[in-house]
């Protein structure tokens, strides 16, 4: 049970941070092009 909890914390965890580094790579991106 406990291991079932982890696995699925961790996929959740790692697809949050797949979402937030395609939301924020494009940002940062635009940002440094604007010469910051």
């Amino acid at each position: 049970m406990a291991g079932m909890k982890f696995t699925i914390g961790f996929l959740a965890g790692g697809a949050i941070v797949a979402a937030w580094l395609r939301w924020w790579r494009p940002l940062a991106i635009a940002w440094w092009a604007q010469g910051h």
